[in-house]
């Protein structure tokens, strides 16, 4: 009918020749920056959440790397029970070499992370919930991370999970954060928990954590 056929536009042997080339091309090399544990702060928001620091704290006992820092400022709780199991965590852990149980009155999540990072020298800050648990290479693997990895911030995959009756974690659901998609973060969390790992730079560059009551 006088339709002439439409040209195509892939060309196998164009491409084949574009890969051959890109393939032919040296490696660009980077860089790796210098991180040590050493170089690692954790800080830790507790807020009337003692059931859970025990498990915490001893999970940062217990990670495959050493040397790093630990900070947990008590956010003024008020509750006898998280007061008793603080005062227990900092007689068990309180010697540890670069652990400090640091009070203050009752300001909000934000406002306590603030202030435990105020009181670190670390280049690295790594951020923990009172009422989380980290695997036993965290640490290890958000250290190699930052080493090799040109984001100034980088978070990680987190399982949601619950206790059985003898006290064992039965996962529900494991969350991979997707990040990127900034206009996705309106609707849905795709960043992430606080779980994560910032240069003291960056951290300070975007003015810290909110302060702003009931925000995290």
């Amino acid at each position: 009918h006088g339709i002439t056929t439409a040209k195509r536009a892939y060309d196998p042997d164009a491409a084949a020749a574009l890969w051959k080339r890109l393939a032919d091309e040296p490696a660009p090399v980077r860089r790796q920056r210098h991180v040590e544990p050493s170089d690692v702060t954790v800080c830790i928001a507790h807020h009337n959440h003692g059931r859970y620091l025990p498990e915490l704290l001893d999970s940062l006992a217990a990670q495959t790397a050493s040397g790093f820092h630990v900070i947990v400022v008590d956010d003024g709780s008020n509750d006898e029970a998280s007061l008793a199991a603080l005062l227990e965590m900092e007689r068990a852990h309180g010697s540890r070499t670069g652990w400090r149980f640091l009070r203050k009155a009752h300001g909000g999540i934000g406002e306590a992370r603030n202030f435990a990072v105020a009181r670190s020298d670390s280049r690295y800050l790594v951020f923990l919930d009172a009422d989380n648990v980290a695997s036993p290479t965290m640490i290890e693997t958000m250290v190699a991370a930052m080493r090799v990895a040109e984001a100034d911030c980088l978070t990680c995959y987190f399982e949601g999970f619950r206790e059985d009756e003898v006290g064992k974690h039965q996962p529900v659901y494991r969350y991979l954060p997707m990040g990127g998609c900034l206009e996705a973060g309106l609707f849905v969390n795709v960043f992430g928990d606080a779980n994560c790992i910032i240069d003291r730079e960056a951290f300070q560059a975007v003015g810290g954590f909110s302060t702003v009551p009931g925000t995290s």
